[in-house]
């Protein structure tokens, strides 16, 4: 079972390889065809291994190796051209893929251990070091080979080697790249050698994070609102270990709030608890779900109503969780619906989502 928050939408896959999305619909990022934003998931594809939403637009890939994307698609981030699509479409040449990731206006993925990427392309995002050549179909990373998981933020990307090293490209300006690089971007894959023998990474807005095999946790870049977790608001390009649990198997990183998932099965949350106005101002929508009606929180706590919890996935405003037993939950902002409660009430807590019928 996999859950995947995005900007204002959601998608999960059940047991049976079915995929479902919810939530905002005004851009056709859930896929059924319409752009009716919906309140609990409307079917959308079977026979999904992975899904990713991003931004404003969704993929997935099937247990055949092939890649869709739908949604809007204004910079090529759906790998078909540039026409938005309101139904999942084959992205263009490319076969035997394992996993899929998209940020913002960009999309990337791991096919047969190499790294492709398509979309938006400023501040090197796409890694193939023609920047800012944008691109409507994937191309291939440079340099990185033997490529086990990539994630995508909304300005840049981190990688895992299957040699257990940690890339990244894209933007710097937070020090997201790590301490060995020091321009403003990279449109090639830098390695952060401070960090070995690592098992997961997640990239975040300006920020990265990290866990090694052993189950500890590292995150670092841009810090303002304690998203690294670090107990300071200090930016920092160095990885440092994350306070708190020490039995961590991933992390997700979304705009500004960060989850962990630790062996045992709960998850704890950190960083901003709501969006940013004007002046840096915190609306809190309880995207951190644990229930408090503070601004924000730089020390790792954990959200008390999980357990067995199996996969977790920070979006921009919201959160969610599944336990082993398939349940789903989310929490935070739920404006569009995001939430699959049924309703557009935010919920500083994990809330249900309801299972539609199949």
């Amino acid at each position: 079972v996999v859950i995947t928050a995005g900007g204002s939408h959601t998608c999960a896959v059940d047991v049976y390889r079915n995929l479902w999305c919810w939530g905002d619909n005004s851009n056709a990022q859930l896929g059924d065809g319409t752009t009716d934003s919906q309140l609990i998931g409307v079917h959308v594809l079977d026979e999904v291994a992975d899904v990713s939403a991003g931004w404003i637009h969704t993929c997935a890939v099937k247990v055949d190796g092939t890649a869709w994307c739908w949604g809007t698609n204004d910079l090529g981030q759906l790998g078909s051209g540039y026409d938005d699509q309101t139904e999942p479409t084959q992205v263009s040449n490319l076969t035997n893929v394992e996993s899929i990731t998209a940020g913002a206006e960009h999309t990337c993925a791991v096919a047969s251990g190499t790294a492709y990427c398509w979309g938006f392309n400023e501040s090197g995002l796409l890694g193939d070091g023609n920047e800012p050549i944008d691109s409507p179909v994937p191309v291939q990373v440079s340099n990185l080979t033997n490529v086990a998981m990539i994630d995508a933020s909304d300005w840049h990307n981190c990688a895992r080697r299957h040699d257990l090293t940690v890339w990244g490209w894209g933007d710097n300006w937070d020090g997201e790249l790590g301490p060995d690089f020091s321009g403003d971007y990279s449109a090639v894959p830098v390695q952060i050698t401070d960090l070995t023998e690592i098992g997961h990474v997640a990239a975040g807005t300006g920020y990265s994070c990290a866990v090694d095999v052993y189950g500890v946790g590292y995150c670092w870049g841009a810090n303002s609102l304690g998203q690294l977790g670090d107990e300071t608001t200090e930016d920092r390009p160095e990885p440092e270990v994350i306070v708190g649990p020490t039995d961590i198997d991933r992390v997700s990183a979304g705009v500004n709030h960060t989850l962990a998932l630790t062996s045992s099965g709960t998850v704890w949350s950190w960083g901003a608890n709501g969006y940013t106005l004007a002046g840096s101002a915190i609306e809190v929508n309880g995207k951190l779900g644990t229930g408090s009606a503070e601004t924000m929180s730089s020390t790792p706590v954990e959200i008390s109503g999980l357990a067995n919890i199996v996969w977790i996935d920070a979006g921009d405003e919201h959160s969610c969780a599944v336990d082993s037993e398939g349940v789903g939950y989310c929490w935070g902002l739920n404006t569009d619906g995001q939430l699959g409660t049924g309703d557009t009430t935010d919920s500083s807590t994990p809330a249900v989502v309801i299972v539609p019928d199949p």
